[in-house]
């Protein structure tokens, strides 16, 4: 799959320096070689590839259904304050980080493993391999009920046949102030870009239970 970057303006990074919180440095630093314009391979550009990958994804596991929303911006939970916080921070140079909330329901229990492709383990890591991702949270339903609040979606790195819930949080968008272009708050952003990763993993523990326990 291919998806053309018609939108670049390299003009906007001329004569930056490698800025704060950034992958610029990094990248001299392993490979000798830094392309300034957007963040090259470190761009929130690339995710594009991401939520196209997960559509072929999410036909492997057409009974699992991936829903994800912002659920926090800010350290705001309510969705009305967050429009006037972001022109807030971007009128003050600033920025905002959040959190996404993605829950997969539909997967039957048996998928991952107890050791080395522990299911809670792989979802952590894709989501974590996400610009911008700096934690990760899997977790219980919360529920009225005691039993439902303790009921998990993955148990000794196995799904359980429960909603799978996980959380992400996302940094603010680092050195606005040095020029390019750079988001406010790239977790609105972000809700489709978990789904997709989500899909992925679990499309491709669906391909590995049915490899390993095919008769059961």
């Amino acid at each position: 799959m291919t998806i053309d970057n018609v939108d670049a303006r390299p003009a906007d990074y001329e004569g930056l320096p490698p800025r704060l919180g950034h992958a610029d440095a990094a990248y001299d630093a392993k490979y000798g070689i830094r392309d300034p314009r957007g963040g090259g391979r470190a761009s929130a550009r690339e995710t594009a590839m991401r939520v196209a990958g997960g559509a072929v994804a999410r036909l492997v596991i057409p009974e699992v259904t991936i829903e994800a929303r912002v659920a926090e911006i800010g350290g705001e939970s309510d969705s009305s304050k967050w429009d006037a916080m972001i022109a807030a921070a971007k009128a003050d140079d600033d920025s905002l980080g959040g959190i996404v909330e993605c829950v997969a329901k539909g997967v039957p229990a048996g998928w991952g493993a107890p050791v080395y492709a522990k299911l809670d383990a792989e979802l952590a890591a894709a989501c974590m391999g996400i610009n911008a991702a700096k934690a990760v949270e899997i977790r219980a339903r919360g529920s009225e009920s005691l039993e439902a609040m303790k009921a998990s979606g993955i148990d000794g790195g196995i799904s359980t046949g429960k909603p799978i819930v996980i959380r992400v949080a996302f940094k603010p968008t680092s050195s606005i102030r040095i020029g390019g272009r750079h988001d406010p708050c790239v977790t609105l952003r972000a809700p489709h870009v978990v789904e997709a990763m989500v899909a992925l993993v679990l499309a491709d523990h669906k391909l590995l239970h049915r490899g390993q326990c095919a008769d059961i």
